[in-house]
């Protein structure tokens, strides 16, 4: 009887213990194949990091042209990093660099030398003779010897006319005509022309209206006509 309450209790308390603590289930394929990754990656990063010590990298590192712009962080590279002296103009955009102050007008240059006097052109060929020109017409009569052939005195009475002629020289003609006197006052001319058709002579009809004796002298202008 006390060996049956024993098993008993001993069945009582593993049953209790089973209760309390859960039963271990076998992992899975995925499971371990998930950790062994996981298990890589995380021993790979500390192996990197745990085998290169502080400061140990440096430029004999660092293989030639390893490291590009893309590399480079934004703004990673400023005017302390930069060697004084290294950039050219080429290395600004157009526009970035400021124009410098203008300088100082130089000093007069030294005066060149006088040049030599050029040569002589040779002489142009002589142009060519022109053409005779065609005979002009005809001109009209000319005009020569001009003379001026003055009348005798006309002596007038207040009141009295007087009609003198004065011809021309033979050959000549009669191109104009008047009179002359010493005093005008009271003398009226009435007429003045040619004294015929022919033109060789010239007439002039004068008043006496002066209250007092007048005289005056006919003329005429004579010229040879061709």
């Amino acid at each position: 009887m006390f060996d049956r309450q024993s098993r008993t209790v001993a069945t009582v308390a593993t049953d209790e213990q089973s209760a309390e603590t859960p039963r271990r289930r076998r992992p899975s394929s995925a499971h371990v194949t998930a950790g062994l990754a996981l298990f890589v990656a995380l021993g790979g990063t500390s192996y990197a990091a745990g085998s290169l010590a502080a400061n140990s990298v440096g430029s004999s590192q660092i293989k030639a042209s390893a490291v590009k712009s893309s590399e480079l962080a934004k703004s990673s590279v400023t005017s302390v990093k930069v060697k004084d002296g290294s950039l050219v103009k080429s290395d600004f955009k157009a526009g970035e660099l400021p124009g410098g102050a203008q300088g100082a007008p130089g000093a007069p240059g030294t005066p060149g030398e006088k040049g030599l006097p050029g040569e002589k052109g040779a002489p142009g060929e002589k142009g060519e003779k022109g053409d005779t020109g065609e005979k002009g017409d005809k001109g009209d009569p000319g005009t020569s010897g001009y003379v001026v052939i003055t009348g005798a005195a006309q002596d007038l009475a207040n009141g009295e006319t007087a009609q003198p002629i004065v011809n021309c020289p033979a050959g000549k003609k009669a191109v104009g005509g008047g009179m002359t006197t010493s005093g005008s006052t009271g003398l009226t001319v009435n007429r003045t022309g040619l004294s015929s058709s022919v033109g060789t002579g010239w007439t002039v009809r004068v008043t006496n209206d002066s209250g007092g004796a007048r005289s005056f002298q006919a003329q005429v202008a004579c010229m040879n006509v061709d």
